[in-house]
């Protein structure tokens, strides 16, 4: 793609000689940090924006993804001319007033930019680095610092609030103290902010690092201005003999905490938000029996909690899958609620090898959930139930038999009209057939006969 933006250096140039071709942004300072850049900002200086624009659609593949901002995409690279901005704080595009100048240098473009660590240009021609807020010292430093004033830089963009939290996150980065004391100063502005870009903000912080980004969002204040939920987390005791660990929130991070533990990066969001939320219902389910703490039913209100929040938030805008978020979480239990060794085959067949449902990540999950919780008895195995789980999946996965009748043949064999009925002899079936008491056509054929006189 640098090659593509070298070739449109070269033609400007020959047609402008006093124009500049300058990368900017993410993609400058992925570069002095060695790592692949997902995307590439360009700012032409010296062309006029009619004539930028009929130079680009002669080389093709151009798309006006933000004319009025002087902003172009060519061949996945976005284009713009210089510009001053004045934003209303919500991040949209709708809310910022724009005057592209393109005799303006590039040094006035780079103050509107956020970060310092953002603000740097690359001159594709005379391969030098324009640094006038010294981001490379920051990227070296590994510092998350305001281009000028915080509060001015956040006021005219309250997105910045989380971009700063999602960025300090992916990068690893130290936010500055001053940056640092504004953005707890303001962070009720988060709410401000167009919910689609809140959402895409919040969905790569914790897809980065997980527990990185909980503790981030805690310390600066933003869990009870957007998530109420984990607020009252951090208040709901649990019983030491189970969890000696402390809070339903200590618990949720040690969960995060294990799920970074071997685990590819990048993490799924769907599975992230599920684990933060899995235990979220024992803050309205708790109750004191005696001397006894209960969570009783916790997994389903849990389910409901999240499908909630991932609607306010509008979280599946920014790919987090509200029913298999939920569907996760309403069953993460299942390892723990009795004993593992009387599950029915059908029951770990559709929950753990089925397709429908998210079940490798319904493992993970359990085995996450079963790592963070720490009995006060050094005896008890937290893993023994999912241990026994993992061995009969195996035991099922070796032979997978296949379906002995369809539903059709079930409807004909026992004189029944299509549904809930069809479906629950056929679990019955499938449950008979795992377990190896019916193995032949003939057999299921008796199976359904005895079930039918039974009935």
């Amino acid at each position: 793609m640098l090659s593509q933006i070298k070739i449109l250096e070269r033609i400007l140039y020959k047609k402008y000689p006093s124009s500049k071709v300058y990368l900017v942004g993410g993609a400058v300072r992925d570069k002095l940090m060695k790592r692949v850049a997902c995307d590439l900002d360009v700012v032409v200086t010296g062309v006029p924006k009619d004539q930028l624009e009929k130079i680009l659609a002669g080389l093709g593949a151009l798309r006006l993804v933000g004319k009025s901002f002087g902003v172009y995409k060519w061949n996945d690279v976005d284009i713009a001319i210089p510009r001053r901005e004045t934003g209303w704080g919500t991040g949209a595009r709708r809310d910022v007033t724009v005057q592209s100048d393109h005799t303006l240098s590039i040094e006035k473009d780079l103050e509107r930019r956020d970060f310092t660590i953002n603000a740097i240009a690359y001159d594709m021609r005379n391969k030098l680095y324009i640094d006038p807020h010294d981001g490379r010292r920051d990227i070296q430093n590994k510092i998350i610092r305001t281009v000028g004033d915080p509060h001015e830089r956040f006021t005219e963009d309250n997105s910045r609030l989380l971009r700063a939290l999602r960025i300090a996150i992916e990068l690893n980065f130290e936010i500055e103290p001053k940056t640092r004391k504004i953005i707890s100063q303001m962070i009720a502005k988060a709410k401000n902010v167009t919910k689609e870009i809140a959402a895409t903000e919040i969905v790569k912080a914790i897809s980065a690092s997980p527990e990185a980004a909980l503790k981030l969002f805690n310390s600066t204040r933003l869990i009870p201005v957007l998530f109420p939920e984990l607020a009252l987390m951090q208040k709901c005791k649990q019983p030491k003999k189970w969890h000696s660990e402390g809070t339903v929130w200590t618990h949720t991070l040690l969960a995060l905490r294990e799920l970074e533990k071997n685990r590819k990066h990048p993490y799924d969001p769907t599975l992230i938000l599920a684990l933060i939320l899995h235990d979220s219902g024992k803050v309205q389910t708790r109750k004191r029996r005696g001397n006894k703490i209960t969570f009783y039913n916790h997994a389903t209100v849990g389910a409901r909690i999240a499908r909630r929040m991932i609607k306010r938030l509008k979280l599946e805008s920014a790919g987090v899958e509200k029913e298999q978020a939920s569907w996760l979480i309403k069953h993460h239990m299942i390892a723990f609620s009795g004993d593992p060794k009387k599950l029915r085959n059908t029951t770990i067949e559709r929950y753990f090898l089925s397709d429908r449902y998210p079940s490798e990540h319904l493992m993970t999950m359990i085995e996450c959930d079963s790592r963070a919780s720490v009995p006060l008895s050094p005896d008890r195995d937290n893993l023994h139930g999912l241990s026994i789980i993992k061995k009969r999946i195996a035991e099922i996965k070796k032979k997978p038999p296949k379906a002995l009748l369809n539903g059709e043949e079930i409807m004909t064999i026992l004189n029944i009209k299509p549904g809930v009925e069809v479906g629950k002899v056929i679990a019955r079936l499938r449950e008979a057939q795992l377990s190896g008491r019916v193995n032949t056509k003939l057999e299921a054929r008796k199976f359904l006969q005895k079930l039918s006189v039974k009935s």
